[in-house]
């Protein structure tokens, strides 16, 4: 919590601590934390510095239902108060439910960006796509033939999708 004085810390660790919602664990070594209770305090800090972006990364996978719920009830207050968040994730559901933008990535390259629906979809034709995981996306469909025989066997494609929300 750089640029926070001591002070500021201290009024915002009530509402830390009962977010992240780890008990005792609090006063045991971050590094005997397993990664879900390290991930809930992460979070947890994040969320109480009254953000204008917030980034949040796979942090969805690591939590219980319980802790899901609490995040997307805080995603959604921030959404009210015009909060940007960069959703980084896997997780179609979530993206076509919470997001108002997608952008999709390939190798670091942008495939395509809009609504969350049509670009997961997107998505999802792709990662299924046997045997041609690593091939261009904007290929016409005489291309992707070619590219499917040029890449048989290849299935270890690093597509992520990134989504937006404001």
């Amino acid at each position: 919590m750089l640029g926070f004085t001591e002070k500021e810390i201290d009024e915002r660790l009530d509402d830390i601590l009962e977010f992240a919602d780890i008990g005792d664990y609090i006063h045991q070594p971050v590094k005997t934390y397993s990664s879900g209770m390290f991930a809930r305090l992460a979070f947890s800090c994040a969320i109480n510095v009254e953000p204008d972006v917030l980034i949040v990364d796979e942090i969805l996978s690591v939590g219980d239902l319980r802790f899901q719920s609490k995040c997307f009830k805080k995603f959604k207050e921030f959404k009210e108060k015009g909060v940007t968040i960069l959703y980084v994730g896997h997780d179609i559901s979530t993206m076509r439910s919470f997001c108002d933008r997608c952008i999709w990535l390939n190798h670091g390259e942008i495939q395509d960006s809009g609504d969350p629906s049509h670009i997961s979809a997107k998505y999802v034709e792709f990662m299924y796509c046997d045997g041609v995981a690593d091939m261009d996306v904007s290929n016409s469909s005489e291309e992707k033939k070619q590219d499917a025989e040029e890449h048989s066997g290849e299935k270890n494609a690093q597509a992520d999708v990134l989504a937006q929300t404001q």
